[in-house]
């Protein structure tokens, strides 16, 4: 990722990437080669019952070392993110990963950056 380590708090920043996905695409993320996590970014629409807000929402499903992460709505132009890492996954070598994820709408594109953490399990 890079020459430097990057702390937040007790978390090491192990990749971070902003991309384009165009409308009806998924981004997928592949992730540590030695202990491979692979992140699947899907973006989902749901049109709100007639007199109810449209509402967000960020869904995490997955298995072994694949996780597939659903942005329900998340395409606001002013953008939508994480307010704090979500645990998604712990290996058998004691690590914990999270994310931290935000996303804008730029006309039909949606720009995503993803940043994934590890720290050892407490």
């Amino acid at each position: 990722m890079q020459d430097a380590k990057i702390l937040l708090d007790k978390w090491e920043v192990i990749f971070s990437s902003k991309l384009l996905v165009p409308k009806g695409q998924e981004a997928r993320f592949e992730i540590l080669p030695e202990d491979p996590l692979n992140i699947t970014i899907r973006f989902e629409t749901n049109q709100p019952i007639e007199g109810e807000e449209k509402k967000r929402n960020l869904n995490i499903a997955g298995k072994e070392n694949e996780c597939v992460i659903s942005l329900v709505n998340w395409d606001n132009i002013l953008g939508t993110s994480t307010a704090e890492p979500l645990e998604i996954a712990e290996n058998d070598q004691g690590h914990v990963f999270s994310i931290m994820c935000s996303s804008k709408q730029i006309g039909s594109v949606s720009e995503v950056f993803l940043q994934v953490m590890r720290r050892e399990s407490l």
